[in-house]
């Protein structure tokens, strides 16, 4: 035997552990009935236990986004679109855990209401110990409470792609209820995407209508400048048409009257 098997031997005794395994095995032989209460107790204990505690379920989604950087460069044609215009990421998070967005999801699911009936039992003996102590909570304090809780519980975060204006957001919830967690998250994955379709189609319009200025100022310059034209041809042609002045005429011949025949005249024609 060599000094590492004699050392290993030295720190596990087996015959020892062998020993208390049967110890173990005879006692619960001798005390059947012990054994089968104990065992009986920590198994109903622990269903009472999964019974009356309350769970956690927890549901997530994921949103691919993909945004046009073209559409902010339509308000001024020519103009690199900013950071935040480039990547609507950047806004996800503000825009899903506001506060107005988590009182209308609470009042979209029902949710203070789903919550007192869906608590779970121990939950439900607090509820009634501190009604009892404290009085009943009033309804905007119960809103407030929930908001909070939503706060705590829903949790968004993104992921950024391959390019700036490419990512993903994530939206994860941990809740008592699973029915309840999955109807939350459905809520919220619809209301993001309505409310960036809201935004995108208010940015589209409100393009659309200075466009329609600018397009109205250049009508009604293009309008001015051909009635221009159209003035400055007429008066050309009105100047071409007009008739020319006749040459001033030359003055008659005044006709001589009879005279008679010179005869210095007439000697010279006949030689």
């Amino acid at each position: 035997m060599t000094q590492f098997e004699q050392q290993s031997s030295d720190l596990i005794d087996y015959r020892k552990m062998k020993d208390s395994a049967g110890f173990v095995l005879r006692s619960v032989r001798r005390h059947w009935l012990v054994a089968a209460a104990v065992f009986t107790f920590v198994v109903v204990g622990t269903g009472a236990w999964l019974a009356v505690m309350p769970k956690s379920f927890r549901v997530e989604t994921r949103l691919l986004i993909q945004f046009d950087p073209l559409l902010g460069s339509l308000w001024e044609p020519g103009r690199a679109p900013s950071d935040g215009e480039a990547s609507p990421l950047r806004s996800a998070v503000d825009m899903i855990t506001a506060r107005d967005n988590l009182v209308a999801l609470i009042q979209r699911t029902d949710l203070l209401d789903e919550w007192s009936r869906h608590r779970a039992p121990a939950l439900r003996a607090k509820d009634f110990l501190v009604l009892k102590l404290f009085g009943e909570v009033s309804p905007k304090d119960r809103l407030e409470a929930m908001v909070n809780l939503l706060r705590k519980r829903l949790v968004v975060w993104v992921e950024t792609g391959g390019q700036p204006n490419q990512g993903s957001v994530n939206i994860a919830i941990n809740w008592p209820d699973g029915h309840m967690a999955f109807r939350l998250i459905e809520v919220v994955q619809h209301g993001y995407i309505e409310a960036r379709h809201v935004a995108d189609m208010s940015a589209i319009t409100e393009v659309n209508s200075i466009l329609a200025t600018h397009a109205s100022a250049w009508r009604a310059e293009a309008v001015a400048a051909a009635d221009e034209l159209r003035r400055t041809r007429g008066t050309r042609h009105g100047q071409a048409a007009a008739p020319a002045q006749p040459p001033p005429l030359a003055p008659a011949p005044v006709p001589r009257a009879n005279e008679p025949p010179d005869p210095e005249v007439e000697r010279l024609s006949a030689v």
